[in-house]
C-alpha cells in the first residue's frame, strides 16, 4: 500500500470517528440541557427514541453505575445464563434494560411463570406489573441514587408481553431475534447434568464454576452464539453490566472480531457508541488482515 492510499484510509477512518462523535455530542447536548426545560422541549426529546427504548434506557442509566458489583453476584441474581460451556448468574433487569434481545426473552419468559406462581400478586397480573416489581427490588437493594426514574416500568402499557402462550410449557426455543440465533429456556433440573455445569479449569470473573446447583431455584436461559468462548463473551457480558469499553476492547483480536460483531448483532446491541469502538479496533489493525468496514457492513447502523 502506497503512503498516499494508507493517508486517504487513516483520513476515511478519521472521518468515521469524527461523524460518530459529532452525533454523541448532539444527544449528549440535547440530553444534558437545564432539567427545568419546558414540557414541549421534554416531549420533543422523548419521541426520539420508542417509548420502550426510552425507559429501558432510563433504567440502565440507573442500574449501570452498580453495575461493577452486580456482575457475577449470586445473592441477588434471578436467572442462569448457559452461553456454550459457560454459565453465568444474571440479573434480569440489567440485561433487558441494555439489551432489546433479551428484554423480549424475558418477557416470554415473565408471561410463561418461569419465575413460578406468584402469590404476592393478583393471577392475572401482566408481565411488566412483575418486571418492575423485580426491577424496583433490585434498585432498593442497590440504592441506586435514591432515583425515582429507576423504578419505572421498562414497558408503557400498550407494549404487553403475549397473552395467549402455554402456561405449561418449560423448554421452548426462541428464534425471533435473529434467523441464525438458537435461544431456549429451560427450567431448572439439578439432577440433569450438562457441559456447561461442570467446572472450568480456569475461573472467570462472572462465571459459575464450582458446579454447585443446590441453591439455584431459577430458571435458565440457553443462548447459541458465535463463537462465544473464543469471542470473549463474559467480556461483552461484562460491558453490558459496565459500559466499560477499554476493558472489552483489550478482549478484541483478529481472530474474534468477526464473532463479536455477529454477537453484538445478535442481541442487538447496536449503538454509535460500540459502532465507534468496534472502528476504533478496526484502525489499530492492518488492512491486510481484511477488517476494516466489517463493523460497517454488520452492524448496518443507520
Amino acid at each position: 500500500m502506497s503512503v498516499c492510499q494508507s493517508f486517504k484510509q487513516d483520513h476515511s477512518y478519521k472521518t468515521q470517528l469524527e461523524m460518530i462523535d459529532d452525533e454523541s455530542d448532539t444527544d449528549l447536548e440535547s440530553a444534558s440541557s437545564d432539567s427545568d426545560m419546558s414540557s414541549i422541549e421534554y416531549t420533543k426529546f422523548s419521541i426520539d427514541l420508542p417509548p420502550v427504548t426510552y425507559m429501558a434506557n432510563v433504567i440502565a442509566n440507573q442500574l449501570i453505575k452498580t453495575g461493577d458489583s452486580l456482575y457475577g453476584r449470586r445473592e441477588d441474581a434471578n436467572c442462569v445464563l448457559n452461553v456454550g460451556s459457560m454459565r453465568f448468574h444474571v440479573h434480569v433487569q440489567m440485561l433487558a434494560s441494555r439489551s432489546s434481545a433479551f428484554r423480549h426473552i424475558f418477557d416470554d419468559m415473565i408471561a410463561n411463570n418461569a419465575w413460578g406462581p406468584l402469590s404476592n400478586l393478583a393471577v392475572n397480573a401482566s408481565a411488566d406489573e412483575v418486571f418492575n416489581r423485580q426491577a424496583s427490588t433490585l434498585a432498593d437493594i442497590h440504592d441506586v441514587d435514591g432515583c425515582e426514574s429507576s423504578r419505572m416500568n421498562f414497558y408503557p402499557e400498550q407494549q404487553h408481553p403475549p397473552k395467549d402462550i402455554d402456561q405449561g410449557i418449560n423448554q421452548r426455543t426462541i428464534n425471533n431475534v435473529q434467523p441464525t440465533s438458537l435461544m431456549s429456556v429451560q427450567g431448572s433440573d439439578p439432577g440433569s447434568g450438562s457441559a456447561s455445569d461442570e467446572p472450568n479449569d480456569e475461573e472467570e470473573p462472572g462465571q459459575d464454576t464450582d458446579g454447585n446447583d443446590s441453591d439455584d431455584d431459577l430458571p435458565e436461559l440457553t443462548i447459541s452464539l458465535m463463537d462465544p468462548e473464543e469471542s470473549r463473551f463474559e467480556e461483552l457480558l461484562y460491558w453490558i453490566y459496565t459500559e466499560d469499553n477499554e476493558r472489552w476492547l483489550r478482549s478484541f483480536t483478529p481472530g474474534n472480531y468477526r464473532a463479536i460483531l455477529q454477537n453484538i448483532r445478535y442481541l442487538n446491541l447496536q449503538s454509535l457508541p460500540v459502532l465507534k469502538l468496534c472502528l476504533t479496533f478496526e484502525q489499530s489493525t492492518d488492512p491486510a488482515l481484511g477488517l476494516h468496514g466489517l463493523a460497517m457492513s454488520t452492524l448496518m447502523i443507520q
